[in-house]
């Protein structure tokens, strides 16, 4: 399916309360500890995989927790992690998803339409950022007269994302039918045009969406795996750091 060298690895979240973090990965992402251990600080590390591995994940961790009983929850106004992104391989992957975590009872934060990709957000109990998303074909995303993409943050249509589910697939609701990776991270930063400068001439990774006119800018390193050849594996946004 791939011919790329290179995979976005899983996200190591510091967290407070170990066992309501476990819970929440565990009851409505279907994610489970495949791997626990100590890091060189005493921290213990659990990998989380999903119970049920199929497609995608191959038995890989799809992310990682750190527990640490001094982590403090992170601040909407501090620069790090906005959220990490799960990507699945299809739309009805994306609305199956949608409806398993709609009637575990998770809160969401808002559906998107970027026009090059679908997304739900939402946030785990310690206010970690979650998107997961599915890529539109690569022969769908529109381009601007230069020939760069062209993204959006239109609403999703949901009542369209969900005829893509048939009855007996509404009555059997299964996150993540066949697994998903880690497509991309999003970081805030404070100053956007020194952290390109970091991740495009230190890092090597190309611009594929420009934004910075709204504060924002897509990156993509050239052998990734993801479920597209042009989905960004970085996506960075500038955020004014003040007092919370």
């Amino acid at each position: 399916m791939y011919s790329s060298r290179i995979k976005i690895g899983p996200p190591l979240l510091l967290v407070k309360d170990i066992e309501r973090e476990l819970g929440f990965y565990g009851g409505y992402f279907d994610l489970q500890p495949i791997r626990k251990y100590k890091e060189y600080g005493g921290d213990l590390i659990y990998e989380l995989g999903f119970r049920h591995p199929l497609g995608l994940s191959n038995g890989s961790p799809l992310i990682s927790l750190q527990y640490s009983p001094d982590a403090k929850i992170p601040s909407s106004r501090s620069a790090g992690l906005y959220h990490f992104a799960i990507v699945v391989p299809d739309r009805g992957d994306l609305a199956t998803t949608y409806l398993a975590l709609k009637d575990s009872g998770v809160r969401f934060d808002g559906f998107a339409d970027h026009l090059v990709t679908e997304s739900l957000y939402l946030r785990d109990p310690e206010n970690n950022g979650i998107e997961i998303y599915r890529d539109r074909p690569r022969e769908e995303w529109p381009r601007d007269s230069e020939g760069s993409l062209v993204m959006d943050n239109l609403p999703l249509d949901l009542q369209s994302l969900l005829s893509e589910t048939n009855k007996g697939e509404s009555n059997n609701k299964i996150p993540f039918p066949k697994g998903g990776i880690i497509g991309h991270m999003h970081l805030k930063v404070t100053n956007l045009e020194r952290s390109i400068r970091f991740y495009h001439e230190k890092l090597g990774l190309d611009i594929t969406a420009d934004m910075t006119s709204i504060g924002a800018a897509f990156f993509l390193m050239k052998d990734i795996i993801t479920m597209s050849q042009l989905t960004p594996c970085i996506v960075l946004m500038e955020i004014s750091v003040g007092k919370v």
